[in-house]
């Protein structure tokens, strides 16, 4: 059944004509129209006489299924019967086999039984159902930050590596992959055609022209693309962006989505006479504070997915400094909502800090706020802690 999503996919989001050459980031986010899909899906597993299910549902951020209007408030996904269920969502080129987007997770939906009679006539039987909720675990980003202090120290170097996996990897995989890389790697999977051969128009050479001046196009946005996911990770763009490459697309397979980028950023190590202070805690991206005006809730906690998010950062003490309040930087909170971790260690003068959110749920009653809100503190608090580099015998 994979393979019967694979090709879905390939057909659906790789083909290309006089209206449909657009091979920029836009193209990324292109969304397919799930009951369509969904209905031509099932009448062909009706066919090869497949046990399976309709799934009727709502997004978790627009109306429920009983406020339904008319076939434009929900969406259908289907579901293979067998020892494990196994899901299809019609919805983006990374959407993966077996994966509940995150608006679904935790959702009422009625499910449909079809049963076919003939090649029109088909009938169904329906019960409700609740939405299978992944875990924090399986929601997962692993960021490694090596971090390097030129000699005037007011810029710093950051090698970052990042891996992505589960929900957490579906915004960048949008916002950074080239679709032409993405083509060929599915073309490879499925054994598909050259792009020209996918190319329907009645002037496949005009049209077969304008995709490849569009792919020259997108070509020249890569960098951009990856200087922006790093001005929205730390609320400002880099200095300097050296290096950046995507490791694994995470789109053929089921590996994390990875990626590594080398800048320079500064705004991070201010002087302080002959030492310096070093926001390490503004490594971990931006927090927002939360206001007191914003302190109370009165409606029930809805976030995208349980998650976890783990940051390494690593970093040497510059030659003749000493560093001070590393120790002030441990901390550890964990309630019923989740937990915020920070641990330290040295060794001579190399110094590891590893930091740690997980969020253990998606949804919360709104009694759970304060728990929720001491999470987002004690994260937001740390983007403000600092290190001290202290001159040695000044």
């Amino acid at each position: 059944m994979k393979i019967f999503y694979d090709q879905w996919r390939y057909n659906t989001f790789f083909t290309y004509d006089d209206r449909n050459y657009e091979m920029g980031q836009r193209r990324n986010y292109w969304r397919a129209f799930s009951r369509y899909n969904a209905a031509a899906a099932c009448q062909m597993l009706c066919d090869m006489k497949i046990p399976h299910d309709l799934i009727v549902t709502t997004s978790k951020y627009s109306n429920t299924l009983e406020n339904v209007f008319d076939d434009t408030d929900f969406d259908v996904l289907l579901r293979i019967n067998g020892s494990k269920p196994l899901y299809m969502a019609f919805e983006r080129f990374n959407t993966r086999f077996n994966e509940l987007p995150s608006y679904y997770e935790g959702q009422k939906a009625l499910v449909l039984t079809p049963t076919r009679h003939s090649a029109k006539e088909y009938t169904f039987t329906s019960v409700e159902a609740t939405l299978p909720v992944s875990a924090a675990e399986h929601n997962k980003i692993d960021e490694s930050l090596v971090v390097n202090f030129p000699t005037d120290m007011q810029t710093i170097s950051v090698k970052r590596n990042v891996k992505q996996q589960g929900h957490m990897r579906l915004a960048d995989q949008l916002g950074l992959l080239l679709m032409e890389d993405t083509d060929a790697e599915m073309t490879k999977m499925l054994g598909g055609e050259e792009m020209k051969k996918r190319t329907t128009s009645y002037n496949v050479k005009q049209t077969y022209n304008n995709l490849m001046t569009s792919i020259a196009d997108a070509r020249k946005a890569v960098k951009d693309n990856f200087s922006e996911e790093i001005r929205v990770q730390y609320d400002q763009a880099p200095k300097e962006l050296s290096t950046y490459k995507i490791v694994n697309s995470g789109v053929t397979n089921t590996q994390p989505f990875e990626y590594e980028t080398t800048f320079t950023i500064d705004g991070f190590v201010k002087r302080a006479g002959s030492n310096y202070i070093f926001n390490v805690g503004k490594l971990i991206g931006t927090i927002n504070k939360f206001e007191q005006k914003d302190r109370t809730r009165e409606t029930d906690i809805v976030m995208p997915s349980a998650r976890t998010l783990n940051y390494q950062i690593a970093f040497d003490v510059p030659s003749g400094y000493d560093i001070k309040g590393l120790a002030d930087l441990n901390t550890e909170l964990t309630n019923e909502i989740g937990t915020f971790k920070v641990t330290s260690s040295s060794n001579a003068n190399k110094v590891t800090l590893n930091v740690s959110r997980k969020y253990a749920v998606s949804s919360a009653p709104k009694g759970k706020w304060n728990e929720l809100l001491a999470l987002l503190d004690a994260a937001y608090d740390f983007t403000e802690k600092k290190v001290l580099f202290e001159k040695i015998g000044k």
